[in-house]
């Protein structure tokens, strides 16, 4: 059969079903006139010839974007939201292949949603609006295709490179394990078919000030209430540990710089905000840094920076008026000696403990609750007991005799992995 018969038979074939398909909605949609004469619902009309159209078109494999007949198309929807992005706003952006290559057979685009934090606007070369963020540990740019409905998604380079100089000196062994820009770039596509703003660094902010014990708790916590709603919390979660950190509610923090475990457009370190907190936490001063190497038990490399208060400080409890009592403070020698502990045991912040003792030591140098943590242990089924977490208390305040180096483990063979605290 030709090529033109073919088509001829199809177009006659979707014709038909359109036809059917119209017939039985105009059949569960008759009504009576005062007059007594049956017709369409006028409201429905619209909604009848939107279904008809897309039943031949998918029958074709030739429809478009489904387009709903109450919302306006996603895409011409893009430039619109661009224009209220600010620098500091986390977008949520749904992208596909410009090439067409993510077309299938349906009529349906493979779609990709992906995080992006907006660093800065400004104007294209041909006047359109351009807002810089990064995007998987890439610098990106997103620009507004004007008339034509959505934007391209342009990269410009790593947000860490293996010459940015200033992050390898504070985190020293981070350059060997950095990806190649052009393995990241096959993990992200470039046409933005749809765009919201999800969350901005200064909503977390203020979410941290107005209750840190949310961030300051651990992410097993039984008493643990959420403000962001997921996912946006996943995805924010180390910063706003950070963010506590540098608000002295916290005196020891972990980040997952690299996980040999996972893939390379998926590491830790690429969540929302993350890079630009560290930053400011390192220079701000009055945050140090200890760095933690170890592998997993598959021998995936792990390196993890551990965070620590360089100030006095004291934890709040509670909000409001129950905010004035305080339940933990620490020193700053302390903060440092916890996180010292923390990278001399090969602690990673996102793989699992090893075992029990390790679990109590990481979870109390990072100021979790005893019954968090014991919370947790019991969910794993883990034996556990008072004996445990005094054992552990004692190599944490340094006690003599109480070195824990019996504990310690080959960072070449396992190591000890705090992730279940992260």
């Amino acid at each position: 059969m030709s090529a033109i018969a073919t088509s001829s038979c199809l177009s006659a074939a979707a014709k038909a079903v359109a036809r059917d398909a119209l017939g039985a909605l105009q059949s569960r949609n008759i009504w009576s006139s005062r007059g007594g004469r049956a017709g369409l619902r006028p409201r429905d009309r619209r909604s009848l010839v939107t279904r008809a159209t897309a039943t031949a078109g998918r029958l074709s494999g030739f429809s478009g974007p489904r387009i709903s007949p109450t919302k306006p198309n996603s895409q011409a929807m893009v430039g619109k939201t661009l224009k209220k992005v600010k620098p500091g706003d986390l977008l949520a952006l749904t992208l596909t292949a410009g090439d067409g290559s993510g077309h299938l057979a349906s009529g349906e685009d493979l779609n990709q949603v992906t995080w992006m934090v907006a660093t800065k606007l400004s104007t294209s070369t041909g006047g359109h609006l351009c807002v810089d963020g990064e995007v998987n540990g890439l610098r990106v740019q997103v620009i507004d295709q004007g008339a034509r409905g959505g934007a391209r998604l342009g990269i410009v380079g790593l947000v860490v490179g293996p010459g940015d100089d200033w992050w390898h000196e504070r985190f020293p062994g981070w350059r060997a394990h950095l990806a190649k820009r052009e393995e990241l770039e096959t993990s992200v596509m470039n046409s933005v078919v749809d765009l919201r703003i999800a969350m901005s660094l200064d909503k977390i902010e203020r979410c941290v000030v107005a209750n840190p014990s949310l961030w300051c708790a651990g992410a097993d916590s039984p008493s643990r209430r959420s403000v962001i709603t997921d996912p946006i919390e996943r995805a924010t979660q180390t910063a706003g540990e950070i963010l506590a950190l540098l608000n002295g509610e916290r005196g020891v923090v972990m980040c997952q710089l690299w996980a040999g475990w996972a893939p390379m457009h998926e590491q830790p370190v690429e969540a929302p905000y993350v890079t630009q907190l560290l930053r400011r936490a390192v220079e701000s001063g009055v945050v140090g840094v200890a760095m933690s190497e170890s592998d997993d038990v598959e021998g995936n490399p792990g390196l993890t920076a551990v965070l620590y208060s360089k100030k006095d400080g004291q934890e709040s409890a509670g909000d409001g008026e129950a905010r004035k009592k305080r339940v933990r403070t620490w020193r700053a020698k302390d903060c440092e000696r916890w996180a010292r502990k923390i990278a001399e045991l090969g602690a990673q912040a996102d793989c699992p403990a090893v075992t029990p003792y390790e679990c109590v030591l990481v979870g109390l140098a990072l100021g979790y609750d005893e019954r968090d943590i014991a919370y947790h242990l019991q969910g794993l089924g883990w034996p556990f007991s008072a004996a445990l977490f005094e054992r552990a208390r004692e190599v944490l305040e340094g006690k003599a005799g109480a070195s824990g180096k019996n504990e310690k483990k080959d960072k070449k063979n396992g190591g000890l992995m705090g992730g279940i605290f992260k």
